[in-house]
């Protein structure tokens, strides 16, 4: 089970986060899918709806997963971020610059999907590079 999760995300960061395909978001989403992370998030709309703002935000955004860690039915990823800041984010309007960003995901798998998601990124040193402090 854990090493099919672990593919899964696999899966999730090829298709759905670096290749933009949010189509195919309910593959690899549960219904259910609570994350715990940011308010009003949830389920297969609010993963939708997440991942296009960044996208639009950031439209060349690559994630990379450093690590992946598995273990029942829990998946660790320790991730960074690299993206060109082409759209507005958090109330800060285009920059053009490249910003770096990294964090650590745990997603908990039900039935080979994600229902559950709970992570800390670095955003404070994401917004220091927006505002170019």
């Amino acid at each position: 089970m854990a090493e099919s999760n672990k593919e899964l995300y696999r899966q999730f960061i090829d298709r759905v986060l670096n290749g933009r395909d949010l189509s195919a978001v309910p593959q690899y989403v549960a219904p259910e899918f609570v994350d715990h992370r940011y308010p009003n998030q949830d389920g297969i709309a609010g993963t939708r709806k997440f991942l296009s703002y960044v996208h639009q935000a950031f439209p060349d955004v690559h994630f990379k997963a450093e690590d992946i860690i598995a273990e029942n039915d829990c998946v660790a990823v320790r991730f960074s971020i690299v993206g060109t800041h082409k759209g507005e984010f958090q109330g800060i309007e285009p920059t053009g610059r490249q910003v770096r960003w990294s964090g650590i995901n745990i997603a908990r798998f039900a039935n080979g999907k994600i229902v559950e998601l709970w992570g800390e990124a670095d955003m404070l040193g994401l917004m220091r590079q927006l505002r170019g402090e």
